[in-house]
């Protein structure tokens, strides 16, 4: 279910990242990555209070997600993926 929702938020398609990283979450409760991508969803829909309940969700799941180097996490292949990955994590306020 992450893998897809992953696909969905890349696309932008907010609308389906939503549940199917909620079911994701469902099924594996402490893989962190769903949180926060579940986290940068919520906030592209302007649901900041289900955001920042994800990113606490995130947080304690991984306690050093503010200090990770997030160019090295996420390489993807196209650079726009990966900037829209750190621009999100700017919005949320965990990448400084």
């Amino acid at each position: 279910m992450y893998g897809l929702g992953h696909a969905y938020f890349l696309t932008q398609d907010y609308d389906q990242v939503i549940p199917t990283l909620e079911k994701a979450v469902e099924q594996d409760p402490g893989f962190w990555p769903s949180y926060l991508l579940l986290a940068f969803s919520y906030d592209a829909k302007g649901m900041k209070e289900e955001s920042r309940e994800a990113v606490k969700r995130a947080l304690e799941k991984n306690k050093n997600l503010p200090n990770e180097k997030w160019e090295q996490l996420v390489p993807y292949k196209d650079p726009a993926a990966g900037e829209q990955i750190i621009e999100a994590l700017k919005k949320i306020e965990i990448y400084k």
